[in-house]
């Protein structure tokens, strides 16, 4: 953007700012789908490799998105049924009471949680992390 902002213009770089203009507008409409929970396709359209991340204290809607509007639980024995029950059967709660299949690359424990130690303390009763080799990632395109 600011390339097309800085740029001089002259009768045939009007096309390449219309061009790059419609670029921009495409990943506007890339980035609005991913707000939809279409992160995988936003992600191939502007080329960046996509995890998919829970966060076990956020509350869910059925169909796998956050329910921004629901406080967050830092109820350690919540976090730690809700990890048990993502690593068991691929589900999260969601707000309807129900349960919701979703694909998780990742879990992020967030260190804005006030009881993140706790919490992550019973965590590695139940699973162990596992290191990540940083050449293996670095090769993968992920860093």
């Amino acid at each position: 953007i600011t390339d097309i902002l800085t740029q001089k213009y002259t009768k045939n770089s009007f096309l390449e700012v219309s061009y790059k203009l419609d670029e921009i507008e495409k990943i506007g409409e890339a980035l609005r789908d991913e707000k939809e929970n279409n992160q995988e396709k936003t992600g191939e359209y502007v080329n960046i490799p996509i995890a998919q991340e829970i966060q076990l204290e956020k509350t869910y809607n059925v169909d796998g998105t956050i329910d921004f509007s629901a406080k967050d639980n830092y109820s350690a024995f919540d976090y730690v049924g809700k990890l048990k029950t993502l690593l068991n059967y691929s589900q999260v709660s969601n707000k309807e009471g129900g349960k919701t299949f979703v694909n998780a690359d990742t879990i992020h424990f967030s260190g804005k949680i006030p009881n993140i130690e706790e919490i992550a303390k019973e965590a590695v009763g139940i699973i162990q992390p596992v290191p990540i080799n940083y050449k293996n990632a670095c090769e993968s395109g992920w860093v």
